[in-house]
Parts: C-alpha cells; sequence; structure tokens
C-alpha cells in the first residue's frame, strides 16, 4: 500500500512467514531496486518432544540417564534461547521434584536420576502453553542377600509330606 509522503507499506497476512532466521526482501520499482534485512523470530511455544536415554532405572537413586525436549512453535522452527520450561518427576514413593531448564536452540535436557522406590516414574515437561509427558519404570537393583527358610526343616523320604520353601530377596 502506497502511504503519504511516497512511503509503501506491506502488510504480510499471518502465517505467510514461516520459516525463521534471516531474510531479505527484495522491492523493484521500474529500474529501481531495494533490499531489506528481515529476521524472523519464532512464536511460542506449541510442541513438545521429549526423549531419554533410559529406557528403566534401577531405583533409589542407582540408576540415571538423560533428558532431552524439543520444543517448537506451530510451524516446527525451535523456540527462541533461554524460554523457560518447567520439568516436573513425579516418583514412586519419594515427594516431586521440580526443575527449571531454560532452551538453548530450542533444547533442553537435564541428568535424570532415580529416587524412590520400585514402580512408575512419571516425567512432564511443560514450556507456557505446550507440555507433555513421558513414564519410565523404575524396577528393584539387583540382589543383596537372600534368605531361605524350608519348613518343616525335616520330613521323610515317602513323598507324603509337604515342604514350604520361603525366599526372602532384597536389593541394596
Amino acid at each position: 500500500t502506497l502511504g503519504t509522503g511516497g512511503i509503501a507499506r506491506w502488510v504480510f497476512a499471518e502465517d505467510t512467514l514461516t520459516m525463521t532466521g534471516a531474510g531479505k526482501l527484495i522491492a523493484t520499482s521500474g529500474d529501481k531496486t531495494s533490499e531489506f534485512k528481515i529476521n524472523v523470530l519464532p512464536r511460542v511455544p506449541d510442541s513438545i518432544q521429549l526423549i531419554t536415554t533410559a529406557n528403566s532405572l534401577v531405583s533409589h537413586g542407582s540408576g540415571s540417564g538423560i533428558l532431552i525436549g524439543l520444543i517448537t512453535d506451530k510451524f516446527g522452527n525451535p523456540v527462541s534461547d533461554n524460554l523457560n520450561a518447567r520439568l516436573e518427576l513425579d516418583y514412586p514413593q519419594a515427594p516431586p521434584r521440580y526443575k527449571f531448564l531454560q532452551t538453548q536452540g530450542g533444547i533442553v535436557w537435564t541428568w535424570l536420576q532415580s529416587m524412590g522406590g520400585i514402580g512408575r516414574l512419571r516425567v512432564n515437561l511443560r514450556s507456557q502453553q505446550a507440555s507433555t509427558s513421558l513414564e519410565i519404570m523404575q524396577f528393584p537393583d539387583t540382589p543383596n542377600t537372600i534368605d531361605l527358610q524350608i519348613t518343616p526343616e525335616c520330613v521323610q523320604n515317602d513323598g507324603r509330606d509337604r515342604v514350604t520353601l520361603t525366599a526372602d530377596i532384597k536389593d541394596q
């Protein structure tokens, strides 16, 4: 649109410029050409992909892995750097933990340490209105002690007596 004083004004329809980064606009009128630099910034978080290097964890702090989140806008562009994301860790048989992470290139990451007992560790990552979650199973560690009890301790070898074997297996 031509404004007052011979100034031209362009209004781009929403969702026209969808790829983030530096660009150049070239305006030509007759034999005159002008170039303008533009920088398209990402929009607000719309989607989060969450992955981990741990398919499962050994419980009670013995297991660890890495948790990685990719946060993108509605066009799939990584969000701006230093954007806050809240990590919520709901451990089995332990108090929940919260951690704040900041994006770098649309990515957040942290070390993930097991806590609490066996069961499902629920992981939730949220940035503004976008969120996602996953679950990781926490399993017992390898046995540390095995106590066996046999009752009765003495039976005849005639095949008529019943024996009960009880095993008490404990991890660390």
